[in-house]
């Protein structure tokens, strides 16, 4: 367990640094020197290094070191790529960026679902946009203010509100993308998790979710079960449109 703390700490950080531009692109740097500054293992950083080398954010050649990759090397569909770049002074382009590409992809993928589900399917897409409304209505129980929900979520940690519901957004969306049938939307559902963890858990969270968000993926859902997929794309396209910086 210590280890595999350890070992995402690293990549963590090596990947912040980078994005970051904290670290720039050429510099040139050993495993040793990595180790030593790091404290961890040369096992662990290797590892590390690995991780970052298939995001693109790396290169390793035998006796000159790892180099910084440039940005547009980068896996820019890593999810972690992702996350460090929402933690960058980067972070307005890569927020425009995910709205961008969902807007692109996800209500087609709406569409195809509401012509390809089956009725399993349909059914869990009703429970989950049951459960997202309710998650999102527990985050204004009892008549706090905005302000004060914030303050109640960042104090309960991972088991808070936000929490749940991003939880429950994520399920929904997920059921939605596998209800599409199609492979190549199915695999961009991290990229779409990134995009719901920032706007449930991010540096601004839009927490509690709005009346209008927690209507839209009902409707997105009943839409889906009647098999109207125009209309299921252009409330998706709604709901994804109302996410833009």
């Amino acid at each position: 367990m210590m280890r595999a703390g350890a070992f995402d700490a690293v990549v963590d950080r090596l990947g912040s640094e980078i994005v970051s531009g904290a670290v720039p692109a050429g510099h040139v740097e050993s495993v040793e020197a990595i180790v030593a500054r790091t404290g961890v293992s040369r096992s662990i950083v290797r590892e590390a290094v690995r991780v970052l080398v298939d995001a693109g954010l790396l290169s390793a050649r035998r006796r000159v070191g790892v180099r910084v990759q440039r940005a547009d090397a980068w896996d820019a569909l890593d999810a972690r790529v992702i996350r460090w770049r929402l933690e960058s002074p980067g972070r307005r382009a890569q927020l425009a960026e995910l709205v961008e590409v969902r807007l692109a992809f996800e209500p087609a993928a709406a569409a195809a679902a509401a012509v390809r589900r089956t009725d399993a399917e349909a059914s869990d897409l009703v429970d989950a946009a049951a459960a997202l409304a309710a998650e999102g209505e527990a985050g204004t129980a009892g008549g706090a203010g905005t302000a004060a929900v914030a303050g109640r979520v960042a104090a309960a940690g991972s088991g808070g509100a936000a929490e749940r519901f991003f939880a429950a957004d994520v399920r929904f969306h997920a059921l939605l993308l596998a209800a599409s049938r199609n492979a190549m939307f199915v695999r961009l559902q991290s990229v779409v998790a990134e995009a719901l963890r920032e706007r449930s858990l991010g540096g601004h969270p839009h927490f509690p979710p709005s009346a209008r968000d927690v209507k839209l993926h009902r409707d997105i859902a009943e839409a889906v079960v009647g098999r109207r997929p125009e209309e299921a794309a252009e409330l998706t396209r709604a709901l994804i449109a109302g996410t833009a910086p």
